[in-house]
C-alpha cells in the first residue's frame, strides 16, 4: 500500500523526464493563482535510501512547486505519493487535494514502475539531471517568481 509524504524540499525529488512545456507550466501556475491547494504526484523510493524519491508523474508541478519555495511563496504545498508496485493507486483524497489527474497519474504509476531505473540512468547520463532543481534550471521562466510572473503576462500578450 502506497504512503503520501508532505515534501519539504521539491527540488530534490528526482526526474525521469529531461523537458518541461511553458504552456503546461501557465497552466498550472495559473490554478495556484486562482485557489491555492495541496498538490500530489506519484513516486517511487530508491532502493537503499532514505527517502530519495524518483518521480513518476508530476515534473511540471514538482518544478513550479521549487520555483515558488525557493520565491518564499507559502501557498504550495507538494505530496509525494510513494507507490510500492505498479498497481499502487492514488486513492480519492480528502478536499483540499488537487485531483484532476488522478486517472493519468496512476496511469503513470503502472507505466513506468518497473522501468523507472532505466529512465532515471537515462536523464542522468544523457541531461545530466540529478533533481528537479536541475531540470528546472534548464528554463529560464522558472528561475524565480518574477520570471513566472513574466510567463503569465507574455501569454496575455500573445492573445
Amino acid at each position: 500500500m502506497g504512503e503520501l509524504v508532505r515534501v519539504s524540499e521539491p527540488g530534490m525529488l528526482k526526474p525521469i523526464e529531461h523537458s518541461l512545456i511553458r504552456g503546461d507550466i501557465r497552466r498550472i501556475y495559473r490554478s495556484y493563482l486562482e485557489r491555492p491547494k495541496k498538490i500530489v504526484v506519484p513516486t517511487k523510493e530508491l532502493l537503499g535510501s532514505s527517502r530519495r524519491l524518483v518521480l513518476l508523474d508530476g515534473h511540471h508541478s514538482s518544478c513550479l512547486a521549487d520555483t515558488l519555495q525557493e520565491s518564499g511563496y507559502r501557498g504550495v504545498e507538494l505530496y509525494a505519493w510513494v507507490a510500492e508496485s505498479p498497481g499502487d493507486e492514488i486513492p480519492e483524497l480528502p478536499e483540499g487535494f488537487d485531483q484532476r489527474n488522478r486517472e493519468e497519474q496512476n496511469y503513470n504509476i503502472a507505466r513506468h514502475f518497473r522501468n523507472v531505473l532505466f529512465l532515471r540512468g537515462y536523464v542522468r547520463r544523457e541531461f545530466r539531471l540529478e533533481t528537479v532543481r536541475d531540470l528546472r534550471r534548464r528554463h529560464p521562466y522558472l528561475g524565480s517568481e518574477k520570471e513566472l510572473l513574466a510567463l503569465l503576462q507574455d501569454e496575455q500578450e500573445e492573445d
